[in-house]
C-alpha cells in the first residue's frame, strides 16, 4: 500500500522554521554539592507556566532534598524571571537551608569561569 506524498512547499520539508521558537537550555549547579555536575534542563513554556514550578522541577533533577530556595549567576546576580534565562548560560541552584557564596561554588563550575574557591 503506498500513500500519497506529503505537500510541503517549495523548499520541502524543515525541520526548524524560521520563525519556529527554540526554548533555552541553561546549566543549572547544585550549590549543596561541591563535586556536581551541571544538568542542563531546556526552559519550555509548556512545562514551567510559573516560577515555582521550575524550582520544584530542579530541586529533583539537582539533587536538593529540601527544596530550592533561589537562582543565581555564578557572579552573583539573582534571577526571578524566566526572561532572565536565557541560552547557555550556568546558573548556580541554592538549596533550601544555605545561602548564595561566591567561593561556595561547585569545583567544575569554578574551574570553567576561573573562578578560585575555597577548599
Amino acid at each position: 500500500m503506498t500513500c500519497a506524498p506529503k505537500k510541503v512547499g517549495s523548499g520541502g520539508p524543515k525541520a526548524f522554521d524560521m520563525d519556529a521558537y527554540k526554548p533555552p537550555s541553561c546549566f543549572f549547579w547544585n550549590l549543596g554539592e561541591k563535586n556536581c555536575d551541571g544538568v542542563k534542563v531546556q526552559i519550555k513554556q509548556t512545562m514551567f507556566r510559573k516560577w515555582e514550578q521550575l524550582l520544584t522541577h530542579l530541586a529533583q533533577k539537582c539533587g536538593c532534598g529540601q527544596g530550592v530556595r533561589a537562582l543565581y549567576t555564578p557572579k552573583g546576580h539573582n534571577i526571578k524571571d524566566f526572561a532572565e534565562l536565557t541560552e547557555g548560560i550556568d546558573v548556580v541552584v541554592v538549596p533550601s537551608g544555605y545561602k548564595f557564596e561566591k567561593n561556595r561554588l561547585p569545583v567544575k563550575l569554578a574551574a570553567k569561569i576561573g573562578v578560585p574557591t575555597s577548599a
